[in-house]
């Protein structure tokens, strides 16, 4: 039966074009009416190695595609050859286009036997991996996002590079996905399995256009409130060591501990004076034989004293002895260890009539009446019962989309190098001879990087200048003594620690983005 087919496989034998064409030499694999093609020329005593790339070679094939299109195949690969006419097998007038693919992973190199897969003579071949569901019409995620979609232009390499023109966006990525280890399948040792991943920290040029531009629209002042916790500085502790059932009388205590590194929300009643607490000389004031009644108003007299910044409780000494307290707040009441274990002792066994006595000396211990925190509260400030949200104003900057087009630039990678040829300095001069074709990693690596300079962080700088430029303006001292260590006061104080510690950080260079 005669051959009809318009193009025919071949197989590429050899891509080394002497003139740099893109021409290939390709092994037809049919015969064309009746006759098959040589492996040399009719009556040439010639070897392949002495004909081969000559005028005499009967297997060069043009490629079809314009020069401005490089796109060479592998040796051993499967082409499409095009004869101009189908009786002259022999004439110069042959042609080839890259042939199929039967995965998009395997764009590095296509066996002659996968190409086959997608075409007539392939069913029997081993189907591929489908990258995306034909049911859902979704990419796996496997492979998501590696290669172009429908609507989009493209350039592909035969590697990890490409060049993806969207509708709105120009993409030039290098690194854009990583080799991974898969298993083979049985039958023909094909791979069905993709053996790509996506690469997050691929080297890219991304060129975007939207329609919508986002602006500032002004500021607005928002009212906020929110919990800081706070050291809790002192710790009035009140105990009772006895309660006469007979008469309803009751011993006890009241005194101060300071409190060290405990904050109002980590401070306990269940662990109390166990919590860095060190008792405050002479502020321990003990009562006897005092009713249920009298023993409430006693430690309520001291912890509203405490409040007010003097203690002054007739037969006892004032604290302080002179002056008012400074700095008591945030300050917690509460019973002693040993008092809550007798409040939280539910057991109906050894629950006792002192027990509901010591219930209703603790209901009646507050800094006011109204308050809602008997026996056990914080003082959050001067007559304010309760922990307390700081009330602030913040100005939020403002924004809104607008229909104007806007467009970006980005470009990323694990390291960034902008270079001059105009530089001159010696210490900076960039020599990028024998770069023309690209530049090699030992470049990068051993040579690029003495002769560059980090980037700098615009705003980190301008922090670090506005610390400089606020101690210096804030420093005082005597003409014979050094400049005072810390200049300024509250939140605008800057310390030369402060200035060392940002200039030690370099937050403000990145080392990664390198200019000459």
């Amino acid at each position: 039966m005669q051959d009809k087919r318009i193009v025919l496989p071949g197989k590429v034998l050899d891509n080394v074009d002497p003139l740099m064409l893109g021409r290939v030499r390709i092994e037809p694999q049919t015969k064309l009416e009746n006759q098959s093609v040589p492996t040399k020329p009719d009556g040439s005593p010639k070897s392949v190695g002495d004909y081969a790339w000559t005028s005499e070679d009967p297997f060069i094939f043009i490629p079809l595609l314009p020069y401005y299109v490089n796109q060479i195949p592998e040796v051993g690969e499967y082409v499409n050859i095009i004869y101009s006419t189908r009786v002259e097998p022999l004439s110069n007038n042959k042609f080839y286009v890259q042939g199929p693919l039967s995965r998009p992973w395997n764009n590095e190199r296509e066996t002659f036997l996968n190409a086959q897969s997608v075409l007539d003579n392939g069913t029997s071949i081993q189907k591929s991996y489908e990258p995306r569901n034909s049911k859902t019409g979704v990419v796996q995620e496997i492979v998501k996002d590696i290669y172009p979609l429908p609507g989009d232009n493209a350039l592909l390499s035969r590697g990890t590079t490409d060049v993806v023109l969207k509708k709105n966006d120009v993409l030039l990525r290098a690194g854009k996905y990583r080799k991974i280890v898969v298993e083979q399948s049985s039958g023909a040792g094909q791979i069905t399995q993709p053996d790509v991943r996506p690469y997050d920290k691929r080297s890219f040029l991304q060129l975007s256009i939207f329609d919508q531009e986002l602006v500032d629209v002004g500021t607005e002042t928002i009212d906020t409130s929110k919990y800081v916790d706070k050291d809790v500085k002192n710790f009035i502790e009140w105990n009772i060591t006895n309660i006469d059932t007979s008469g309803i009388t009751v011993d006890g205590y009241v005194q101060i501990y300071t409190v060290k590194d405990v904050t109002v929300s980590d401070f306990t009643i269940d662990t109390g004076t166990t919590q860095n607490c060190n008792i405050v000389p002479n502020t321990k004031y003990e009562f006897t034989g005092l009713t249920i009644d009298d023993t409430i108003i006693f430690i309520n007299n001291y912890i509203r004293g405490f409040n007010k910044g003097v203690i002054n409780i007739e037969g006892y000494n004032k604290y302080p002895n002179s002056g008012n307290l400074i700095g008591q707040f945030p300050f917690i009441y509460g019973p002693s260890v040993s008092t809550n274990s007798k409040l939280l002792d539910l057991n109906p066994t050894t629950i006792s009539v002192e027990n509901f006595y010591l219930k209703n000396i603790f209901q009646g211990i507050k800094l006011f009446d109204s308050s809602n925190l008997p026996g056990f509260g914080v003082i959050w400030d001067y007559n304010t019962v309760g922990q307390q949200n700081v009330e602030s104003s913040v100005d939020i900057e403002k924004s809104e989309y607008r229909d104007n087009p806007i467009t970006y630039g980005t470009m990323g990678g694990d390291f960034l190098y902008f270079l001059t040829h105009q530089t001159t300095d010696d210490k900076f001069t960039i020599d990028l001879k024998n770069t023309l074709y690209g530049i090699d990693q030992p470049t990068f690596t051993d040579y690029l990087k003495d002769r560059t300079n980090s980037m700098v962080r615009g705003e980190e700088l301008y922090n670090l200048l506005d610390k400089i430029i606020r101690w210096i303006s804030g420093h005082v001292h005597n003409p014979i003594e050094p400049p005072c260590y810390l200049s300024g006061e509250g939140e605008n104080s800057v310390s030369l620690d402060d200035i060392q510690k940002e200039l030690n950080s370099k937050r403000f260079l990145n080392p990664n983005i390198r200019i000459n």
